[in-house]
């Protein structure tokens, strides 16, 4: 019980202080929590009680914690909003219809702005009950907590309060994506077993006495959890309601708590080149023209490196008969194996593309804003969604006159330009083999985006600067080889799609292309097109290093002879959910499962654990292994201890480092 676990850490250390106002150093302890918290949990439960939804809209940090813990005493459901929501009506209106939140706490600020949005809804005509609005701060006539805390309770009731019991796949939080693409596929799901589940990236491991910092309100998912394992691990939070580089260095100076020395790990300058990635392209393109860059996973159509560069510059070429320079070009389109076409003309002329999510389409006020405020030159889009285009950009010209852009439809429309009609133009052959690229600046922004973390549209802006593909690979760009397979369904509004593109063209990776993704379509794809000598699953024979997987050999009895009552095969006989789940159980022990170990077994049957394959340094085609790289260090007699690590690198993919500690009086010449 999750509830009465954050009542027991409170009582057990009355005095210890939970929060810091950064601003104002205000302390609150955990006498002060546990009151505050356990008061609005009773008053809940006077007027409301389980079953409800409570939403919290709010900048005071220090003040967020009470309706939300009451909530989860109670066993309601937190909705959180972020406040810069608040300057957006229309989506107001819509957590208000979808979420129907029965509570709202919110600042006194934005208390008209919530009404008129409430008014507009019409709860009576449309049979609904409309929302009680409760106030962090004073407005007369109007409910708020310091009213809720002001409220008579008997002590005896505080003391003793206990929490409701709560399954662990509950509900208790539903908060707004930052990563929803549109409303259909926005709300996030916090369910109860998360505040007990094990530390990673996102909440780490805690520790009693502990400083934690974190600038994300409730809104965000791990904002709801820290706030409730850092109450249960005893560590002291610093609120902070605004966030700047001065506020979060003068905090961590401040409140900073380490015994440990810092180590500052310096090494040489390196040197960003500006290296003209579009003439690169090119390059990648000519030296193999027979190379397959593309594949449609539907059709198995490829396109070649040479198909590729065609295309992409006759496009260029037909932008530059319009005079495009610095225009903006936006792409929209589910056709992932065309798409390529313009964003890469883009790129050798210098614009700018501003990647439309198709699914966009579907909002007519999301493509009226994208119009007004990124006002792009052209737009390829689709054929079936030119005339609501249309229709749009009309509508926009009644109320305010504007540039229309030029329409190009990757199909095929009577009287409208089309790719197809672009790519036919009769260009000089020696244009097309002698074209070369703008030369741009390494912070030039060559793509413009609506960011999937964006809050309201006033932040939306994502923009991608040329040097970022260029940048060291990572998580979301991987290290590639040439003769790769690359596999991703995000088209180029999202950035990793942009830089990916681009990265597979100059590592000659072939990218499998797949407009619509599902679960048996990812499968078929990947086991169709898999290629990767260690991720095969090809039998080794002994001494040779591979992955180690493992499979469970257990010998059944007979279902007509078993006499033991409790055996699914004895049960079989007269139960036919106990015959599926004994098939269940018969096929799982025939599978083999991978461990993500590396190493080798001697002909004696032993296996020899090497390193854990997540942990291998891929240096262009071949796999090394940390652990032998440190073991052969340690042999020398000046090496105390070593950890071996990798760094990216632009060609080779990743390079292996080792950070070494000399044995103490050792001396080492370099």
């Amino acid at each position: 019980n999750i509830g009465n676990m954050i009542l027991s850490a409170f009582k057990s250390r009355p005095d210890f202080v939970g929060q810091i106002n950064a601003v104002t150093k205000e302390q609150i302890t955990y006498q002060q929590m546990r009151e505050n918290s356990v008061k609005c949990a009773l008053w809940l439960k006077q007027s409301y009680y389980r079953n409800i939804v409570i939403t919290i809209c709010t900048r005071n940090k220090m003040l967020e914690y009470i309706p939300f813990l009451a909530s989860l005493y109670v066993g309601a459901t937190v909705n959180t909003w972020d406040e810069k929501n608040m300057n957006d009506r229309i989506r107001i209106m819509y957590f208000l219809i979808e979420y129907e939140p029965n509570i709202i706490f919110i600042d006194s600020d934005n208390y008209s702005q919530l009404k008129s949005a409430m008014q507009y809804l019409d709860y009576k005509r449309n049979n609904m009950n409309p929302p009680k609005i409760i106030t962090f701060d004073k407005i007369e006539g109007v409910d708020s907590l310091e009213s809720i805390l002001n409220n008579d309770f008997e002590k005896i009731k505080i003391d003793e309060f206990s929490c409701v019991k709560m399954e662990p796949l509950d509900i208790v939080a539903i908060t707004f994506s930052p990563s929803a693409t549109s409303y259909s596929d926005s709300k996030v799901y916090i369910r109860y077993f998360a505040f007990t589940y094990p530390s990673n990236q996102e909440v780490p491991v805690m520790f009693s006495g502990d400083i934690g910092l974190w600038y994300a309100s409730l809104n965000w998912s791990y904002g709801v959890i820290l706030t409730v394992r850092c109450i249960i691990s005893y560590v002291t939070v610093i609120k902070c309601s605004k966030f700047s580089d001065k506020n979060m260095y003068e905090t961590i100076e401040k409140y900073k708590k380490s015994n440990k020395e810092i180590n500052v790990l310096s090494g040489k300058e390196e040197i960003i080149h500006n290296i003209n990635i579009g003439n690169m392209i090119l390059s990648a393109f000519k030296s193999k023209p027979n190379f397959v860059g593309q594949i449609d996973a539907m059709t198995e159509e490829q396109t070649t490196y040479q198909q590729m560069r065609d295309n992409s510059v006759k496009c260029a070429l037909w932008f530059k008969q319009l005079r495009c320079k610095k225009n903006i070009i936006a792409i929209c389109t589910k056709r992932k194996i065309l798409e390529y076409i313009p964003f890469l003309a883009s790129l050798y002329i210098g614009a700018a593309i501003n990647s439309w999510d198709k699914e966009y389409m579907k909002d007519n006020i999301r493509i009226m804003y994208f119009l007004l405020e990124y006002k792009p030159n052209i737009i390829f889009i689709d054929s079936e969604n030119y005339k609501k285009l249309k229709l749009i950009i009309e509508i926009i010209n009644k109320i305010k006159s504007i540039d229309p852009p030029k329409i190009v439809t990757f199909d095929r429309i009577e009287g409208v330009d089309s790719l197809e009609s672009i790519l036919n133009n009769d260009f000089d052959k020696t244009e097309i083999d002698t074209f070369s690229c703008k030369d741009m600046h390494p912070m030039t922004i060559i793509a413009i985006m609506f960011s999937p973390k964006a809050t309201g549209y006033s932040n939306s802006r994502l923009f991608i600067s040329k040097i970022a593909l260029m940048y060291p690979s990572n998580q979301e760009v991987p290290v590639m080889s040439s003769g790769d397979i690359g596999l991703w369904y995000a088209s180029l509004n999202w950035n990793y799609g942009v830089i990916l593109t681009v990265r597979c063209i100059i590592s000659y990776v072939t990218v499998i292309k797949c407009s619509i993704f599902s679960d048996k379509n990812m499968y078929e794809t990947i086991e169709k097109y898999k290629f990767s000598n260690i991720e095969s699953q090809k039998i080794l024979g002994s001494n040779r290093t591979g992955i180690i997987w493992y499979k469970l050999i257990i010998k059944w009895c007979s279902p007509a002879t078993c006499k033991l009552p409790n055996c699914y095969n004895y049960r079989a006989k007269k139960d036919t959910e106990a015959q599926l789940i004994s098939k269940i159980i018969e096929i799982y022990f025939n599978q083999w499962y991978y461990t993500g170990d590396y190493g080798y077994y001697e002909k004696d049957g032993e296996i020899f654990f090497i390193d854990k394959v997540k942990d291998l340094i891929k240096y262009r085609i071949f796999y090394l292994s940390p652990a032998k790289i440190e073991n052969t260090l340690l042999q020398h007699s000046a090496v105390s201890e070593v950890t071996v690590r990798s760094v990216p690198h632009i060609i080779n993919g990743q390079h292996p480092v080792a950070y070494v500690k000399k044995k103490h009086g050792a001396k080492v010449e370099i």
